[in-house]
């Protein structure tokens, strides 16, 4: 029922479905997945590692596979995105966006851009492991908290 009211209330319905090569729905359900798969990943293959104190390199690449998977993702969902909003713009250019729709669209575009930030980041740091002279990152704390925490 409230996936239901959320999938009514899209950005592609409010701007208008038949500019669309997908069902918007279809979005929740694939992009709501994929996370889901990613998170999962990133989880065990966190655990993993704090359990073998970062010893793991079976937890380090299952950690690296959620965080590339969520790159992904994310790169078709930001391409998909920008393919509607061409569309959109070629066959109604002359409307005007609404403040809060520009307001909701900048801010969704900036958390984007600050997830796959630090997506990136984490893919960097851990690709050298926890310990040894390559894994510097791992070790840079304000950095991860400045990413993590935004």
């Amino acid at each position: 029922m409230r996936l239901r009211l959320i999938t009514r209330n899209t950005s592609v319905r409010y701007l208008g479905e038949e500019w669309s090569r997908f069902n918007p729905s279809w979005f929740y359900w694939f992009f709501i997945s994929c996370d889901i798969v990613s998170l999962t990943l990133q989880g065990t293959g966190g655990g993993m590692s704090s359990n073998s104190k970062g010893s793991s390199q079976t937890g380090i690449d299952i950690a690296l596979a959620g965080l590339s998977f969520q790159v992904l993702t994310l790169t078709i969902f930001t391409l998909l995105a920008c393919d509607y909003m061409l569309r959109y713009r070629k066959h109604r250019g002359d409307v005007r966006l609404s403040r809060g729709f520009k307001v909701f669209a900048r801010f969704l575009s900036l958390a984007i851009v600050l997830i796959l930030a630090r997506c990136c980041y984490r893919i960097d740091e851990l690709s050298h492991g926890y310990q040894g002279e390559k894994a510097k990152l791992v070790h840079n704390e304000r950095l991860f908290i400045g990413l993590e925490g935004v």
